[in-house]
């Protein structure tokens, strides 16, 4: 038994290591320094882990990770971008993407959402047996454009409703979105907001008895529901339904 045993653990964690990949990809700090990021994704541990090459104890983990939805790469020389699949519901298919860029040593999360996602309907009392309703959400960053002092993803919204049984009642809709950084927090937003305790009910645990103004704010309108994302104390949270902040892993 002893020796199945041991024979399992060598296997699993041989599988691990055959299943773990790395990167290292090079861009620019907003210090003008060329900094080179470490990437570890592990499929096992559904994590992915990013280092900096000048500083190993600055890392930051990304939970949940499935597999890459395609290659990770660096955007304007500054910012990297990661596009994944997480972990989802039955009959329900999302994604993530991030953007990181390097300050002062320090690796910065500039957005970090859910940027698609996909689920299907069937119809129970419908006599074609294939039918059913795949209804998709997508938030597709297309560019990172620097034109003066200014900095902004160019990007295009769009939601899609497929219907296999009656394809002429297909719906598909699209509008272009413009997200401008903040050099101060070193993020891409909307707009500035302020959250009061009154309404945000888990305000007071992030921040203390107080409100605050001037937080970045950036939402996804999909076909449902606003996703709506802040950036508070160095995090990203988004609102749930209850009102309540929940910070992105």
């Amino acid at each position: 038994m002893k020796t199945v045993n041991l024979l399992s653990l060598l296997s699993l964690l041989a599988y691990h290591s055959f299943a773990v990949e790395y990167e290292t990809l090079n861009i620019i700090s907003f210090d003008g320094k060329r900094e080179q990021v470490k990437i570890t994704l592990d499929p096992v541990t559904n994590k992915i882990d990013i280092f900096l090459s000048s500083n190993l104890k600055e890392k930051t983990s990304l939970l949940g990770y499935v597999q890459l939805v395609e290659k990770m790469n660096v955007l304007d020389e500054k910012f990297l971008k990661i596009r994944y699949k997480i972990l989802g519901g039955s009959g329900i298919k999302l994604q993530k993407t991030v953007l990181l860029c390097v300050s002062n040593g320090r690796l910065n999360r500039s957005l970090d959402f859910i940027s698609y996602d996909s689920y299907v309907l069937d119809d129970p009392y419908s006599k074609v047996k294939d039918f059913d309703e795949i209804n998709t959400n997508q938030f597709n960053i297309e560019a990172i454009i620097t034109s003066g002092k200014d900095t902004y993803i160019s990007a295009t919204e769009s939601f899609s409703r497929i219907f296999k049984s009656s394809p002429n009642h297909n719906i598909l809709k699209k509008r272009k979105r413009k997200l401008y950084f903040d050099m101060n927090n070193y993020v891409f937003y909307d707009s500035l907001v302020s959250l009061k305790r009154s309404y945000y009910k888990n305000l007071e645990e992030i921040v203390g008895k107080h409100d605050i103004e001037r937080v970045p704010y950036f939402y996804f309108e999909k076909d449902y529901v606003v996703d709506k994302y802040f950036f508070v104390k160095s995090s990203w949270y988004l609102l749930n339904p209850r009102n309540y902040l929940i910070k992105n892993e």
